[in-house]
């Protein structure tokens, strides 16, 4: 996926997953894994939104 682009329904643009897989690769891994493994139901996926926070003052992209 393009860097710019956004996917329905969150619209986090790609470019932020790409920068910022050291931080987020692991939890996003784990969640897919659990679904996949039918572990966890995507529904509360689907109804929920995610919010990442920086831990820096003045993070950059």
């Amino acid at each position: 996926m393009g860097p710019n682009k956004a996917s329905e329904p969150d619209r986090f643009h790609a470019i932020l997953f790409q920068k910022h897989w050291e931080v987020v690769g692991r939890l996003v891994s784990k969640a897919c894994l659990a679904v996949l493994n039918g572990g966890k139901s995507i529904k509360a996926i689907n109804n929920t939104n995610v919010v990442l926070i920086p831990k820096k003052k003045h993070p950059e992209v």
